[in-house]
């Protein structure tokens, strides 16, 4: 699972094709010290890039094309995936098959769309009170409703799950190449856990290299949540 800060994560397809535009740096913005309930936060800017997967591209699938030119504005989003005991500190239970590996610095996994919902909402509102605590600004939280009928709150500061398109451009970062490590399947056992070397488990979260936004497991590990639902490129809306 993964998720962003304030206003405005698709998985990784191991042969997914990246292809992006006008970048610059991110920027990792440090935990508050007395708020450990979370992963760091990486502070990602504002650009353009092509979402989808080209013509000709030997992995593509049909839905992620055509290719087309989205603006994504600046946010903030997880260093890494949100672990098993980052998890049951905010939601009191670890939901984690035990199968696939339960260890506090494991991602949390078996976790439904609504879960995140509700984890996200708690979230902002214990780490609310220990800003309170601070004498910081409490956050507001991005979803109203429960079950069918979750509505994001435009303009809220708390947090939530990325679009898609946000999720995309994050995984990119910046990059033109197949993956966001270059173009070499051989190298992708240095950046992610896939179906070539974890061996049925999930791995610890930050242990594979970063890509070049710091952004870790943004190939492999776990399945991440996205704000969108899916559909094809071709009926699906743009939203940034």
């Amino acid at each position: 699972m993964c998720w962003s800060l304030g206003a405005a994560c698709v998985a990784a397809g191991l042969g997914l094709p990246w292809r992006a535009a006008r970048v610059n740096e991110a920027e990792v913005v440090p935990v508050v010290e007395k708020v450990r309930l979370r992963p760091a936060l990486v502070r990602l800017p504002a650009g353009s890039f092509l979402m989808g997967s080209p013509e000709g591209e030997e992995y593509a699938q049909k839905e992620e094309q055509p290719q087309r030119l989205v603006e994504v504005p600046a946010f903030s989003l997880c260093q890494t995936e949100v672990t098993q005991g980052q998890y049951a500190a905010v939601m009191g239970t670890n939901p984690s098959n035990c199968k696939y590996g339960c260890e506090d610095e494991l991602p949390v996994q078996n976790v439904s769309w609504r879960d995140a919902v509700a984890y996200l909402n708690k979230l902002t509102a214990l780490e609310s009170e220990a800003l309170l605590a601070l004498g910081e600004a409490a956050l507001t939280a991005c979803y109203e409703g429960s079950g069918k009928d979750v509505a994001w709150v435009e303009g809220c500061t708390g947090y939530r799950l990325p679009t898609e398109a946000e999720w995309e451009y994050a995984a990119r970062a910046g990059t033109t190449t197949r993956w966001s490590f270059g173009d070499e399947e051989a190298d992708l056992g240095e950046f992610a856990w896939y179906n070539g070397n974890a061996e049925g488990e999930v791995h610890t979260v930050g242990t594979k290299k970063v890509n070049p936004w710091g952004l870790s497991d943004m190939h492999g590990n776990v399945w991440e949540w996205v704000w969108d639902a899916y559909d094809s490129y071709k009926s699906g809306k743009v939203v940034n």
